[in-house]
């Protein structure tokens, strides 16, 4: 049975796509996406799938069997296209156009399924008429179990064809998002005053709660910086404030593992991961942190009238 995760385990998971080499992934997409072949399936494969269809076509009696079994033909032709399609967008994962820096360290990614799927290491088998690949047991301490719907089948963890392709689809860059950020950093740049409740309240309802959470989080959304690391290391190193978050000493000692007075960066690890469950404190963590990446990112001229005193306007730049 898969456990609820954090969204980061382990300090490999920052740099590491769940216990597999970056690269080595890298590779086996690109191999794919080169590959000029039209389907991966080799032809005796092919056959051998349709070999008991025609044997069954041949020795069947009457038309309505043979309608079934041309049916059935017309079954496998469309799981073999939709097991290609699936080949095909996983492939798009090693695009960090597409997916970003981080995608490894996102949660649900399933990195180490879609490498299995990739190399043939595990191939699909129908689930209550559903196509379905069995889960990795790497990928399992990164699920979100109220996120993805999974098929328990022999004691094994599967997931369908179509909530893998929802998953990959929900870990691409939010574009909008990055551009709406961007346009509105830009704009609090060129105003001559600041006002912190009116660009927090424009940050949260237009852009974050509209927004894809999880990309918002994990890619980066302006200036080279994302949310997810800025946040674990202030809380390792109790720079919360210079974030414009509103989290308290108080609260990280609650929610530090060890309680030992000092927080590693396992522990700040565990702690973002216990945060980041509440999803509505989310949102008001990442429009307080947009809010403060404005309002430091206006340049020295438009410094007059400003909400707070004595802060480096080019802390994030």
């Amino acid at each position: 049975m898969i456990k609820k995760a954090n969204l980061l385990v382990t300090i490999e998971t920052l740099n590491y796509f769940n216990n597999m080499k970056e690269s080595d992934y890298d590779n086996i997409m690109k191999a794919h996406v080169e590959d000029v072949k039209p389907f991966t399936f080799e032809k005796s494969a092919i056959k051998d799938m349709l070999l008991p269809l025609q044997e069954a076509y041949l020795s069947a009696i009457n038309n309505f069997e043979r309608k079934e079994i041309e049916e059935k033909v017309g079954e496998l032709a469309v799981d073999i296209n939709k097991i290609e399609e699936t080949k095909d967008f996983i492939a798009t994962t090693s695009d960090k156009q597409l997916y970003g820096k981080t995608y490894g360290a996102k949660p649900n990614n399933f990195i180490n399924t879609n490498f299995n799927i990739m190399t043939s290491a595990v191939t699909p088998i129908k689930i209550n008429n559903q196509l379905a690949y069995e889960v990795s047991d790497d990928d399992q301490p990164n699920i979100m179990l109220d996120q993805v719907d999974l098929i328990e089948s022999g004691g094994k963890n599967y997931i369908s064809i179509n909530e893998l392709q929802r998953q990959l689809e929900n870990n691409k860059i939010d574009i909008d998002t990055q551009e709406a950020l961007t346009a509105i950093i830009n704009d609090v740049d060129a105003i001559e005053n600041f006002n912190k409740k009116s660009v927090y309240n424009n940050i949260k309802h237009n852009v974050v709660i509209p927004g894809n959470l999880n990309s918002i989080v994990n890619d980066e959304m302006f200036g080279g910086r994302v949310f997810r690391n800025d946040f674990i290391e202030a809380i390792m190193t109790s720079t919360y404030d210079s974030l414009g978050v509103s989290l308290t000493e108080e609260e990280v000692k609650q929610l530090d593992p060890t309680n030992d007075g000092k927080v590693s960066l396992e522990d700040a690890i565990v702690i973002y991961g216990k945060l980041m469950e509440n999803k509505e404190q989310t949102i008001d963590y990442v429009a307080e942190y947009f809010t403060k990446f404005a309002e430091q990112n206006r340049t020295k001229p438009n410094l007059q009238n400003q909400e707070e005193a004595g802060y480096d306007p080019y802390e994030f730049s």
